[in-house]
């Protein structure tokens, strides 16, 4: 009885693995025919394709997935659990079709003949693709037990302050006083720029991930300190700056920031938003004074993107007044000088000139852009604008001198060193009692190769009541009569040195424009 019991278990068992043969080799005979994924389909994305079905039910114990042609950066087979619905596979070579089978997985093995569908990864249209779902590091939820819900949204709230925080800081909105050691400032404003730049681009992307955000924002919270940490805020008091430069580089003793004279490291005050003269600044000299042999590094003037405004208004004195030995002062873009006045300064001519900017012997004074405009040299002295002092030297490359008003000679500039005009440089609408409503040369140099000097009718050498009481005194560029003359007249290259200009030959290089 027994014998015959067991031989009968052995045939129902044969009888039944061969009929789970037949059936696809699915060992259920619920799963009658053998069933497999429904609604298979691929959606390429880069270096990855993202495969969704539904799930069919029935006994299967898990979901296989293989892929022609073999990639070294996927193994091989790759399972996934039961009840999920969805796999990103990455690794894959943009622009390569690649043909992916999927199979449910029974007990004992046993595995579906599967179905299969074609993407390419990075692009390319083998096939009907749907667009490719937001898919986390893991399995979404399918339509069985599966892990939970999709990835968190993308938080840029952070990223989005540092931003703000970083334009702020560029723009330099705030009425303030800084000054920069700019021994590597280019480097650390293109450093800055680019990490808004790519900040921006972060936070406008509806694909970035956390990661990228976060990244973006320490990059950029990084640069941003590096940025602002080169500007030392000193109020409104510009004098508050010249006094910490000076502090800063004292001779190059123990823990300075370097020496000053030639080859020392520059520094740029930035000037953001109107400062106005306040009672007790400056000296008798001007409102800033920067004097003293080897005091100061070379130190660059300039606004924000305000721009920046320095008025000497009520204070009678000039804006500006660099003297002492190696002292090299620059006029840069987005600033002016303005308000300035000689009325209290002390000496002698020419130390009441240049209502604007005094220059000293010995010192460079360069103007690179911004404004020198409404200064007034004092009552029977020269210079409204610039005095360029013998052996001094002013370099204009651009920049606008304009409105400045001598009761002397030289209504914008007046020269008895050396002024060298190129670039886009511009002097109009100055005015001088006596001689030169826009320049006077009176025994210094001066040499015009670009810029414009504007005359009020186009007569270079015609005299003119509004910038010139004389007569045939160049309401434009007068040049003072002496034994040197020859040598200091010199024009574009092409003035005859011979002449004074006092001409109304439209030939002549002194024949200037009129105003626009």
């Amino acid at each position: 009885m027994k014998r015959y019991s067991l031989m009968t278990a052995v045939l129902a068992l044969i009888t039944a693995l061969a009929l789970a043969l037949t059936l696809g080799g699915c060992p259920n005979l619920n799963d009658d025919p053998p069933i497999e994924v429904g609604g298979l389909t691929a959606a390429p994305g880069g270096e990855s394709v993202t495969l969704s079905w539904t799930d069919p039910g029935g006994t299967y114990t898990a979901v296989e997935i293989t892929l022609s042609p073999a990639t070294g950066g996927v193994t091989q087979p790759i399972t996934v659990a039961r009840g999920t619905a969805t796999r990103r596979i990455s690794g894959l070579a943009n622009g390569t079709p690649y043909t992916f089978t999927v199979k449910l997985v029974y007990a004992m093995g046993f595995k579906s003949p599967g179905v299969t569908v074609m993407a390419i990864p990075g692009g390319g249209d083998p096939g009907d693709f749907v667009p490719e779902p937001e898919v986390g590091p893991g399995p979404g939820p399918g339509p069985g037990p599966g892990p939970g819900p999709g990835p968190a949204p993308v938080v840029k709230t952070d990223l989005q302050a540092a931003i703000s925080d970083a334009t702020t800081a560029k723009a330099g909105t705030s009425p303030s006083i800084y000054w920069v050691i700019t021994a590597d400032l280019n480097t650390i404003e293109t450093t800055f720029d680019n990490a808004i730049t790519a900040a921006q681009t972060v936070n406008g992307s509806a694909t970035a991930t956390q990661a990228e955000v976060d990244s973006a924002k320490t990059t950029l919270e990084a640069a941003t300190a590096t940025y602002t940490g080169q500007k030392h805020a000193s109020g409104t008091n510009p004098i508050t700056a010249l006094d910490a430069i000076k502090a800063a580089f004292n001779g190059g003793s123990s823990g300075s920031l370097g020496t000053t004279g030639a080859g020392a490291i520059p520094v740029t005050i930035i000037v953001s938003g109107t400062i106005n003269w306040v009672s007790g600044q400056g000296t008798t000299n001007g409102w800033l004074d920067i004097s003293g042999n080897n005091a100061y590094p070379p130190i660059t003037l300039q606004g924000a993107a305000g721009p920046g405004i320095l008025n000497a208004s009520s204070s009678s004195k000039r804006v500006l007044y660099i003297a002492g030995t190696n002292n090299k002062v620059t006029l840069g873009a987005n600033l002016t000088l303005t308000g300035g006045s000689t009325a209290t300064a002390t000496g002698t001519t020419p130390n009441v000139s240049g209502g604007g900017v005094y220059v000293s012997s010995g010192v460079t004074f360069t103007m690179t852009g911004g404004t020198i405009s409404d200064n007034t040299a004092g009552s029977g002295y020269g210079a409204g604008g610039v005095y360029v002092a013998t052996g001094g030297t002013f370099n204009m490359s651009d920049g606008t001198i304009s409105g400045n008003t001598a009761t002397s000679a030289g209504g914008g500039v007046n020269v008895s060193g050396t002024f060298n005009m190129s670039g886009n440089g511009t002097i109009s609408g100055n005015t001088a009692t006596t001689q030169g409503g826009g320049v006077y040369v009176a025994n210094g140099v001066f040499i015009k190769n670009g810029g414009t000097i504007y005359g009020s009718d186009g007569g270079g050498g015609l005299a003119n009541t509004a910038n010139d009481a004389g007569t045939h005194k160049g309401h434009a560029v007068f040049w003072h009569t002496g034994a040197d003359a020859t040598s200091r007249k010199k024009v574009d290259d092409t003035l005859d040195t011979t002449k004074n200009p006092k001409t109304t030959n439209a030939s002549d290089p002194l024949w200037l424009p009129a105003a626009p």
